[in-house]
């Protein structure tokens, strides 16, 4: 577990260490990643399955939220 820590530490330090040129337009390639991404799969998955992708980001997401607005 330590290693996949580590590597998600060095690799956020590497976004810190960004000009905020580079971050903007990271930060905008990951949306329209997503967005494609999202977009195809909404077109070749039937519905119910958005159900299961929906619970499965909630439940990973709220112990973060909790987290960031917390303190």
């Amino acid at each position: 577990m330590t290693g996949i820590v580590s590597w998600y530490d060095k690799g956020i330090e590497k976004l810190r260490q960004l000009s905020k040129c580079h971050l903007i337009l990271f930060i905008t390639v990951k949306f329209l990643a997503g967005v494609a991404i999202g977009l195809l799969l909404a077109i070749w998955l039937p519905i119910w399955t958005w159900w299961i992708f929906l619970v499965v980001a909630l439940v990973i997401s709220i112990p973060l939220y909790a987290k960031i607005w917390g303190k």
